[in-house]
């Protein structure tokens, strides 16, 4: 084992768990000042609270604050499991 961790999508991320940011890759920079707005940005967790179906958004939890995001912009967060 070398150490290394390796970067997961958000997308990838279960229900419950949480992630630490670490990059928001290719993601649109509008909704990029929108996430930092919010208080979202490199180095912050978020919890998955839940996935809605048939590809709709995904409820996200970062310091006791609710929001959505589009299932699209789950792909461009990337960051390790905590």
């Amino acid at each position: 084992m070398s150490g290394e961790v390796c970067a997961v999508k958000l997308s990838e991320v279960k229900i419950n768990e949480k992630l630490r940011i670490e990059d928001f890759c290719d993601m649109d920079s509008q909704m990029r000042r929108r996430l930092k707005e919010m208080g979202v940005f490199e180095g912050k967790s978020v919890k998955v609270v839940r996935y809605c179906p048939l590809g709709g958004p995904c409820l996200l939890e970062c310091e006791g604050q609710l929001f959505g995001i589009r299932k699209k912009d789950t792909l461009c967060i990337k960051g390790e499991l905590v």
